[in-house]
């Protein structure tokens, strides 16, 4: 970002089969660095250090680049994107497994989940620290990759052409929920969204 103490403004990953690290929230509470006087200004808001690409994905909680300020809600809210993603990255392993049952060499298959996280919608405010905060994190998951010619034969189980399926269906439930609102206003909270994602 422009302002450095805004911290992070984009974030990428492919994500393998064998992605989903298990680190749960490792984020700094004190970075970005105007997320304290953010707290000071909006105490009601209950900022937390956002990870731009999650934990479990290998993304940083140490480092500013991969952290923005979220209000609690919006916090919250980014699982709408990052639940699926795992799930999709769960269905590729498997559909990696499935051509390893069939015999397949899977040494140069690289089929993963290309995500992109970054905010967006304008800053909160020209004057510090609003122009830290931003309206929205757009995130998008998308399958990229596709297994090789010589496995286009019927040598694939069923298990294979269903766990794509479903990485790609995952995928797009994690897109049409990628848009999360970081406003001002009060954002209500979905009933069957879980509230935990990012814990400083």
């Amino acid at each position: 970002m422009e302002n450095q103490a805004a911290g992070g403004a984009h974030s990428r990953a492919t994500l393998g089969p064998d992605a989903l690290l298990g680190m749960g929230s490792d984020a700094n509470a004190s970075l970005p660095a105007a997320i304290r006087d953010a707290r000071a200004k909006y105490p009601e808001m209950n900022f937390k250090a956002g990870h731009l690409l999650n934990a479990d994905f290998g993304g940083n909680g140490d480092e500013a680049a991969n952290l923005t300020i979220l209000t609690a809600q919006a916090n919250a809210a980014h699982k709408g994107f990052d639940n699926p993603v795992k799930r999709a990255v769960d269905a590729l392993r498997k559909a990696y497994e499935a051509m390893w049952d069939d015999g397949i060499d899977i040494s140069g298959e690289q089929i993963g989940i290309a995500v992109s996280i970054q905010v967006g919608g304008g800053a909160w405010g020209d004057d510090y620290p609003d122009n830290c905060i931003f309206n929205e994190l757009r995130c998008t998951a998308t399958l990229v990759g596709a297994p090789s010619e010589e496995f286009h034969d019927e040598r694939f189980k069923a298990a294979f052409d269903e766990a794509i399926a479903t990485a790609i269906t995952e995928c797009g439930l994690a897109t049409a929920s990628g848009t999360v609102a970081n406003s001002k206003a009060p954002v209500e909270a979905n009933d069957e969204m879980e509230m935990d994602l990012v814990q400083p």
